[in-house]
């Protein structure tokens, strides 16, 4: 069965507010709780793709606790819950971003073989389909950091390549959520001393994120 790419959609832009703003109105002690309600909504109405939605964005927003146990459980219920958007959205640009962003940020508990960097590249073939968007180049982007990652410099730097070819836009949808990539990658390559590639992934970062990067 084919399947059509999903744009990031104004709902989904409210769904990520709406976790923002729930986050910093409530008191630190109470957001548990709410977390709580959260989990216990969307596991109660699994056909809902608004409320994995929801638990999903609250997850994965910046947590005081430095317990990495803590942090690792609240992305793998990101991850399960954009697994279930999927279930109902197949398309959904947003999902599959982030399950391959997420599942990055802890390379040692998933796909010690190539199958993430299948599906970066399935998403990629998704998003040639359709009309291109400015924030389509993030799988290219994540991609070249999982590569760098690896020792794989010269594939990476082709991606990086694609990227730049790309007529240059700031991007609109959820700049504050989706522009941070850029940043982890720059300080991975200072640690590393890849300043000239750390520059060039700056400078593409605020072409496209400018009040981010």
């Amino acid at each position: 069965m084919s399947i059509k790419l999903i744009p990031i959609s104004k709902k989904d832009i409210e769904i990520f507010r709406g976790a923002v703003f729930a986050r910093k109105a409530i008191k630190a002690e109470n957001r548990n709780k709410i977390k709580q309600k959260l989990a216990d909504y969307y596991s109660q109405n699994p056909k809902n793709r608004e409320a994995a939605l929801s638990y999903a964005a609250f997850n994965i927003l910046p947590s005081k606790s430095e317990d990495p146990f803590d942090q690792k459980e609240a992305i793998e219920g990101s991850i399960e819950a954009f697994k279930r958007v999927l279930e109902m959205e197949k398309g959904h640009w947003l999902s599959r971003y982030y399950i391959a962003k997420l599942k990055s940020l802890f390379d040692e508990y998933y796909d010690e073989d190539d199958s993430q960097l299948k599906n970066i590249e399935k998403l990629i073939r998704l998003q040639n389909q359709v009309d291109h968007k400015p924030y389509f180049i993030l799988p290219y982007i994540l991609m070249a950091k999982l590569l760098y990652n690896s020792d794989r410099q010269e594939e990476a730097i082709k991606y990086i390549e694609k990227v730049e070819s790309f007529p240059k836009e700031p991007v609109k949808e959820l700049p504050d959520f989706l522009g941070y990539i850029f940043i982890e990658f720059e300080n991975k390559l200072r640690v590393i001393e890849e300043n000239d590639m750390a520059d060039r992934i700056k400078k593409i970062g605020q072409a496209y994120f400018p009040e981010v990067v």
